[in-house]
C-alpha cells in the first residue's frame, strides 16, 4: 500500500513547477501529507555572476532566495485551503544535488516536480529544471512524480 507521509515539491518559478506544486498539494491532501517546499539558488547561476567580476554575487543571492520565498506564498494558500502542513526551505548549491539530498535527509516519500524551467526571474535560471528533473530521477531513491 502506498503511503506518502511526506512530499517534496521542488520549485523554480515556472509555469511547470507551479503546476507541479498544485499536483503535490493536492497529493498531500489525498494522503493527509506534510509538504515540503524547496527553492534551491543555483550555484551555476551565481558561479556565472562570478566569473565576470562584474556585479554583486551577495545581491543576486538574496535577490533569488527573495523569489523563492515569493513562490512558495501560493503554494501556502492552495496547502491552507487543503488543509496541508508546509514546510518551507530554501538552499543554496546545484538543484539536483540539493534536492536528492534533502529528500535523503528528510526521508522523503515522493518528490514532485516540473519537467523544465522557464523562470520569470529574467532568465536567471532559465533551463535549470529540465537536466534538473532527468538527474533527480536518476538519483533518488524515492519515486519522482514528474509534472508537465
Amino acid at each position: 500500500m502506498i503511503d506518502y507521509k511526506k512530499i517534496l515539491v521542488a520549485v523554480d518559478g515556472s509555469s511547470c513547477s507551479s503546476r507541479a506544486a498544485t499536483t503535490a498539494v493536492g497529493v498531500a491532501e489525498k494522503f493527509d501529507a506534510e509538504l515540503h517546499t524547496l527553492f534551491v539558488v543555483s550555484e551555476l547561476v551565481v558561479d556565472a555572476l562570478r566569473s565576470t567580476g562584474k556585479g554583486d554575487v551577495k545581491a543576486l543571492q538574496e535577490s533569488l532566495k527573495r523569489d523563492g520565498r515569493k513562490y512558495f506564498n501560493d503554494i501556502k494558500d492552495q496547502a491552507k485551503k487543503a488543509g496541508v502542513t508546509v514546510v518551507e526551505v530554501i538552499k543554496d548549491g546545484f538543484p539536483s544535488d540539493e534536492i536528492v539530498t534533502y529528500a535523503k535527509k528528510k526521508k522523503i516519500d515522493l518528490i514532485v516536480m516540473g519537467t523544465h524551467g522557464r523562470p520569470k526571474d529574467g532568465g536567471r535560471t532559465r533551463g535549470l529544471i529540465g537536466s534538473v528533473a532527468n538527474r533527480v530521477i536518476h538519483l533518488s531513491e524515492c519515486p519522482v512524480l514528474v509534472v508537465q
